[in-house]
């Protein structure tokens, strides 16, 4: 256990403790001052980021209704338990907290032409070229993208306490995970309208 008389203040020459006690209800304030603000305003940048995600999933839920790809959690239980398939979350976004359960009646890992990626895959210059592993791209064309994917979006959390208890309920159902954000990315940028020749003063 540390010992109170090594704390830095016991150190100090005797002038400085005093100065230090001296400013010490002086720059309390001002530091409460400065810490508040900065805490509320990050606070709110926060609060509105996750408004803006769920209001995302909400739209892209509504997208994937109209289109006929979008199960409820008992509907999809009832299609496991007869087909089988495989569940695959999907991290849409560059973190890994943003989670999606697709169901398909396929199995991925008989179907896939790639190996499902290591760590190792995720490391290099995938970042700096911004592009997806053949698995991920795969993945994104054959089953979650929204306008050409087959799969079938889960009204259920994707978040591993949950994906656990799905583990649990059907032993046999497949799991896979996809990082779609770079596929994502590749789809927009190719959608984009050529960029027009800047024209030169002659």
């Amino acid at each position: 256990m540390a010992d109170p008389s090594k704390f830095w203040f016991f150190e100090l020459p005797w002038y400085k403790k005093l100065l230090a006690l001296v400013l010490l209800p002086f720059v309390l304030p001002v530091t409460l001052l400065v810490a508040i603000p900065l805490f509320l305003f990050f606070g709110l940048i926060y609060l509105a980021c996750e408004c803006a995600t769920v209001l995302g999933e909400l739209r892209f839920r509504n997208q994937m209704h109209r289109r006929g790809r979008l199960l409820s959690r008992s509907e999809v239980k009832k299609r496991i338990a007869a087909e089988g398939g495989t569940m695959i979350i999907e991290s849409p976004s560059p973190g890994w907290g943003n989670t999606r359960a697709w169901w398909t009646p396929d199995s991925l890992m008989a179907l896939a032409p790639f190996p499902t990626p290591t760590e190792k895959d995720y490391e290099g210059d995938l970042f700096d070229k911004e592009r997806a592993v053949p698995w991920d791209q795969w993945c994104w064309d054959n089953y979650v993208s929204p306008d050409v994917g087959r799969a079938f979006l889960v009204k259920t959390s994707a978040r591993k306490r949950a994906v656990e208890k799905w583990r649990r309920e059907f032993p046999n159902l497949e799991f896979a995970k996809t990082w779609s954000v770079w596929a994502v990315r590749i789809e927009f940028q190719q959608r984009q309208p050529p960029k027009e020749p800047e024209e030169h003063a002659s």
